[in-house]
């Protein structure tokens, strides 16, 4: 009978497995950053922006993602914010949207969505400069939904935005509308506010030659 033992595993080919298999090895990270942009657009903002620690090759790839997605009933249910700052979640995540914004590289954003309604302030100026930036960087589609205030008054500039196709307004609040409005490709407008007088919501319509799609609710919110 033979006393053939066999011989050890080399450790240079147990490495080479571990290389070339799943195990250890960052495979995503190795997509091209459209490819990785796309998988980062099914997630709300705030986890996007968690992945800047992974690596290097994260660092700074949230600053060029195409849609940017705020939602405080996401961020609210959050438990590790919860966790960590119970008294300054509110602060936490508007401050996120500026980051977010303000640190944007020169990309187009195709898509800002803000559910805010629940904080209980967020200055005019903010959501004015929110706006303003996302304006500037050619954003196609428009959806804020914003907490009570007596008067909105949006930047004169998105009154006339050649980027949008889609716009959507939601908040208890009266909507403050320039003299000359202009939506030369807006398709879908869906507007939840109150105008100060008929003249305001006219101004609005003649503004829009080419829409496609319109839905208009009047403080009646939980049917928008």
């Amino acid at each position: 009978m033979s006393n053939i033992i066999p011989a050890p595993k080399s450790k240079s080919r147990k490495k080479k497995i571990v290389k070339d298999g799943c195990e250890g090895e960052d495979i995503i990270s190795k997509l091209p950053d459209n490819i990785l942009h796309y998988i980062l657009s099914f997630l709300p903002t705030q986890y996007v922006l968690r992945t800047s620690v992974l690596s290097k090759r994260w660092m700074c790839l949230w600053t060029s993602i195409s849609i940017i997605n705020f939602d405080e009933n996401d961020y609210f249910n959050d438990n590790t914010w919860l966790r960590y700052m119970p008294e300054n979640v509110e602060a936490s995540f508007l401050n996120s949207v500026d980051r977010v914004l303000n640190r944007h590289d020169p990309t187009c954003i195709q898509k800002f969505r803000l559910v805010a309604m629940l904080c209980v302030i967020i200055s005019t100026s903010r959501i004015h400069s929110w706006v303003s930036t996302a304006l500037s960087h050619k954003v196609q589609e428009l959806d804020l939904s914003l907490p009570a205030e007596s008067v909105y008054m949006f930047p004169n500039s998105l009154f006339s935005a050649e980027s949008l196709s889609t716009l959507k307004l939601k908040t208890y609040s009266k909507l403050e509308v320039p003299s000359l409005i202009h939506f030369p490709n807006l398709k879908t407008l869906h507007l939840a506010v109150e105008f100060p007088d008929d003249r305001s919501a006219q101004q609005i319509f003649s503004g829009c030659p080419v829409l496609q799609e319109f839905a208009f609710n009047k403080l009646q919110l939980e049917a928008y």
